[in-house]
């Protein structure tokens, strides 16, 4: 399988403090990679490394081959890489249509390809369709990050990095998310994927890291991990 991300020998952070040290990470085309890991492991700094938001002091980040190591976020952006951040991120004054055609926002046809993306969110999450005119402000914690997901797949991105979708949501709609998130990745999306949820992002997943203190201490197959989830958390 050709490799979609990778990541060599990554060090980065905020400011003079590296919260990666050294991290390797390979993500296939069309697969969904998991990273796992108690809170501070290092697992958003790894998405908003290859996203742009942060710049590695070291090492080097590939996107199909090509080094995209140090580049602008909305550089990263239009190659086809789209970040979820944790906390959704929506502009609660707009509204939801207004919402997600910012994420097509800079990018080449962006109005020819609105409304088939708007169609295809709203296959994924029904409960958006009533929605469309109405404030972001007025949808719930799990419309909204729905939103934030529908936001992310208008410019039909080869790569989605999601960041703790399941945060604060109730069980059911965690189940919606993750079930909207298997269309995604049988639709042919590479999927990479930080969440507190192992069960629901295992299910999920071809393969996962385990992160602890900005470096991979456990790599391996789902299943894998899955058997030893325990003795992972531990690590």
């Amino acid at each position: 399988m050709a490799v979609c991300l990778s990541l060599q020998d990554i060090r980065s952070g905020y400011g003079q403090v590296l919260a990666l040290q050294g991290v390797d990470l390979v993500v296939d085309e069309g697969a969904c990679v998991v990273l796992l890991g108690a809170n501070g492991a290092g697992k958003s700094t790894v998405l908003r490394t290859i996203s742009g938001v942060v710049r590695p002091h070291h090492g080097a980040v590939r996107f199909r081959g090509q080094d995209i190591t140090g580049r602008k976020p909305h550089e990263i952006a239009r190659l086809g890489i789209a970040h979820i951040p944790e906390g959704r991120g929506i502009f609660p004054g707009l509204t939801v249509m207004e919402n997600l055609r910012l994420g097509t926002f800079g990018l080449a046809e962006a109005a020819r390809q609105e409304r088939p993306s708007v169609d295809r969110v709203c296959a994924l999450f029904p409960a958006l369709r009533p929605k469309l005119n109405d404030p972001g402000a007025s949808l719930s914690g799990g419309q909204q990050q729905m939103l934030a997901i529908g936001r992310g797949l208008m410019s039909h991105p080869a790569v989605l990095m999601l960041d703790e979708p399941s945060l604060g949501l109730a069980p059911v709609l965690i189940d919606q998310v993750f079930e909207a998130l298997r269309q995604i990745k049988a639709q042919g999306t590479t999927l990479l994927l930080v969440e507190q949820s192992a069960r629901h992002a295992l299910a999920l997943a071809d393969h996962g890291y385990v992160l602890n203190r900005g470096t991979v201490v456990q790599r391996g197959t789902a299943s894998e991990l899955t058997a030893n989830l325990h003795q992972a958390y531990l690590a």
